[in-house]
């Protein structure tokens, strides 16, 4: 096998280990502060967030094991701090469940409130934080100039990811204060 084909096996191979992350933590989040009764209850309402940030994070992930392969090194800190941040948007809100045990139910109540914001705050992370990483390899030039990098080359994604950024936030806040109402 060559050189770039263990590249590409090794980038899959994460991309599947970051989509299954998700769902994995979410499980044992769930299982240590609620009950295994209560995960279809909840699946119920979330799986579309869930499925996206699974799918983000993937993604993610697959790209960063890509680019540092390719590139020989590992400087991809901005983009990873923004998988990292993604989580911890997705499982902000699993903080309610333990909050009030620790006397700090007002914090509970916001976070729960905020519920669905805070999961798209995840997806939304994930979407920039894949840009960013497809502005890198293209910037860098790591990809081969056929097949599905070629059309993954197409969008100028340096200059999509502020206009994104900007459109996906005010999505979020306009969200956010409907949730105020």
């Amino acid at each position: 096998m060559t050189m770039e084909k263990d590249v590409g096996k090794n980038a899959w191979v994460a991309a599947a280990a970051g989509f299954l992350a998700v769902p994995t933590f979410y499980l044992v989040l769930m299982v240590a502060l609620n009950s295994a009764s209560f995960i279809p209850l909840d699946l119920r309402d979330i799986w579309p967030y869930l499925l996206a940030m699974s799918i983000g994070f993937g993604l993610q992930t697959g790209l960063f094991v890509y680019i540092r392969e390719m590139a020989g090194r590992a400087s991809m800190a901005a983009s990873a701090g923004t998988s990292g941040g993604a989580m911890a948007a997705c499982c902000a809100h699993h903080a309610t469940d333990i909050l009030p045990i620790v006397g700090l139910t007002a914090i509970a109540g916001v976070l729960d409130r905020y519920r669905i914001p805070l999961l798209l705050l995840g997806v939304f992370s994930n979407i920039i934080g894949v840009m960013w990483m497809l502005a890198h390899v293209k910037k860098h030039k790591l990809y081969e100039r056929g097949g599905a990098w070629k059309a993954l080359m197409q969008p100028n994604w340096p200059e999509l990811i502020v206009p994104a950024a900007v459109a996906l936030g005010g999505v979020w806040l306009a969200l956010v204060l409907r949730v105020v109402k």
